[in-house]
Parts: structure tokens; sequence; C-alpha cells
């Protein structure tokens, strides 16, 4: 008896550390639901126009600083502006237009009455405005499809654990 309770307590223990690889199981998978969203809004998984002749894919990636049983799914490397624009819109708050602190002018140097007290530094040009865009709620859309499919592949993802285990 004692030894039935010794592998039942072996294999609870085995359980438990396959536990810790679902989450990371499914939110891996979860990445295809990201690239699904980012097609079905701009038709690939690129960007062009961000950088002279180098289109930026969009892709997703498993948060590599998630504790034991959680995982997250976040945009790739240094992709985020690029999702935030499919989300939201380009220049969508305004952006470029208005004050933008005190002008300088670049011929003296000088600076407007609006300067600090010595009459030079400041602000310099405003950006280039390039223009706005409606925002496509791509991350919205991932995370939905995400949220959907979620039971199903953690389902899956405990019965391979408990198959192997048992």
């Amino acid at each position: 008896m004692i030894e039935g309770a010794a592998q039942l307590n072996a294999k609870l223990a085995k359980l438990e550390r396959g536990f810790d690889g679902i989450a990371k199981q499914v939110a891996s998978e979860s990445v295809g639901d990201v690239q699904d969203a980012v097609r079905s809004d701009i038709g690939d998984l690129s960007m062009s126009g961000w950088v002279r002749g180098k289109p930026i894919e969009l892709k997703a990636m498993v948060a590599r600083d998630s504790k034991p049983g959680e995982a997250a799914v976040v945009p790739f490397g240094r992709t985020v502006g690029q999702f935030r624009v499919l989300e939201s819109g380009r220049n969508s708050d305004g952006g470029a237009g208005g004050f933008q602190g005190p002008g300088i002018n670049f011929r003296t140097g000088r600076t407007s009455a609006r300067a600090r007290a010595t009459g030079k530094g400041g602000s310099t040009k405003g950006r280039r405005w390039n223009g706005r865009t409606e925002g496509k709620q791509t991350w919205s859309d991932a995370r939905e499809l995400i949220g959907q499919n979620l039971g199903k592949r953690s389902s899956k993802a405990l019965h391979q654990v408990m198959t192997k285990t048992f």
C-alpha cells in the first residue's frame, strides 16, 4: 500500500511539473492567431514605408519574462510601434500639429519671445507630417481569435500532459 502511494505521489509531482509547460505551449500555438489577424487586415505580414527598402515583418512571440504557469503573447522585437499603428491608427490624436514649444530661427539660432531666459535653445522643427490613418484594431482582433481557440488548445495540452504522466 505504501509503494502505491509513493508511486502516485511521484506521478502527481510529474503532473505538476508538466503544468508549467502548458501555458507556454498554448501561448506558442496562439502566435499564429496574431499572424492571421495581421493578414486579414493588411493582406500580408509586412508594413512598407517604415524603413526605406526594408519592409518590416510583423510577428508575435511568447514573452520570456513570464512566471511559471503563465505566458503572454507580445509583439516580436521592435514591432510594437507598427502594431500600435495597426490598432489605433497613425496620428489619430493630431500628432505633429499645434504648439511645439518655442520657435527657433534657424538662420540666427535665436528663439522667439516665449524662449528661456537665455534666449537660446528650445525646440527644433516639428516632425514631418505623414498623414492620418484609421486604426484597424488588429491586436484586438488577434486577442479575440486567441480567446476563441484558448479552450481547445489548453484542453489538448492538458490531455497530452496527463496522457504522458499516467
